[in-house]
């Protein structure tokens, strides 16, 4: 005698197969078993609740697809893209990468914005560099902190403003300040110039800011030469994990109360809380702990990252925000 619970378990394999196998759609299956639609969709649901049907995904990107949603749902982020890192690549080769792929998904979000505003280091001039040529002559490019120095020029926020103004054939705007300065008074002296004022109050009114990610003793400002290693001994003090736009922020992602901060001449990390679209790209998995505190904070609307940091802000997010061994800084030094 046959049970009924053989026959709901026939119907149930017998709308899995109609639709996984043979490719009907649910409509479809509903008809031909001579059931409702949504009892369909209730017995597709149980079949994979019960093991009944299985789906694997075959492909590479799985892995960083999951990486995708775990940062998303973790951080509450608007879209997190997770590059993948090959057996070879070194720092540069990442970045490269990921500026690559950066440039091709965010085209179109960029190029129909009317304002964007661009901060500092390697990883942006990789992700200038490999931007695509598009026509966006309405659109306004704007630098997010002072963008004039001696050395690295190439790294500075006013020359890539004006390289992805460029290729956009966008319009620029400069910045002709330093982005940190010998005090606080002389910062105060250039912010009485009224075109200065104006200039940063509307890069933090951009509709997208590009944006990267530092930790103290692996930032551009390091490198540069505008951090020495009693300012670094003070960030340390002050409890500070990283830097973001070049304000240095602790674990929790609040501005540390080092006047370091108070010499920097750019929008500060509250002006970031409140641009529609802050994008963050970072690699690095040394800087994990820098970007837990930038996410804490509230910063990042969009990140890029790579899938061996992705993973290390997991771990690093799961363990309470201990640094878990083999996560430590890489020895990237630019951001």
């Amino acid at each position: 005698m046959v049970s009924k619970r053989w026959a709901e378990r026939r119907q149930m394999v017998r709308a899995a197969y109609l639709y996984y196998e043979a490719g009907l759609n649910q409509s479809e299956v509903a008809k031909r078993i001579g059931l409702s639609r949504p009892l369909i969709s209730k017995l597709l649901q149980k079949a994979r609740e019960t093991g009944i049907v299985e789906i694997s995904i075959k492909d590479d990107t799985i892995v960083t697809t999951q990486l995708e949603e775990q940062l998303t749902n973790a951080f509450g982020l608007a879209e997190a893209i997770v590059i993948p890192v090959q057996e070879g690549w070194d720092d540069e080769e990442v970045k490269r990468q990921m500026a690559k792929t950066a440039g091709i998904l965010l085209k179109k979000r960029i190029t129909r914005s009317k304002t964007v505003g661009v901060s500092w280091g390697t990883t942006l001039y990789h992700f200038v560099q490999e931007f695509p040529f598009v026509q966006a002559k309405h659109l306004r490019i704007l630098p997010l902190i002072g963008g004039m120095g001696r050395n690295y020029g190439q790294l500075h926020s006013n020359q890539l403003a004006k390289q992805l103004a460029d290729k956009l054939s966008a319009t620029c705007e400069h910045l002709y300040v330093p982005a940190i300065l010998s005090s606080e008074n002389l910062k105060e002296q250039l912010l009485d110039s009224m075109d200065i004022r104006a200039l940063l109050h509307e890069a933090t009114r951009v509709d997208v800011a590009i944006v990267g990610l530092g930790s103290p003793y692996a930032s551009t400002m390091t490198q540069l030469g505008y951090l020495k290693e009693s300012d670094l001994e003070s960030l340390m003090k002050f409890g500070a994990v990283g830097d973001i736009n070049s304000r240095f922020i602790d674990e929790n992602g609040e501005e540390v109360a080092d006047p370091i901060n108070e010499r920097v001449i750019g929008i500060d990390v509250e002006d970031m809380r409140s641009i529609a679209t802050v994008v963050c790209m970072v690699t690095g998995k040394g800087k994990a702990k820098a970007l837990l505190a930038a996410l804490h904070g509230g910063y990042i609307d969009i990140l890029v990252v790579d899938s061996e940091t992705a993973a290390a802000v997991l771990r690093l997010k799961e363990g309470g925000g201990r640094v878990v061994r083999g996560d430590q800084s890489d020895g990237d030094v630019l951001y």
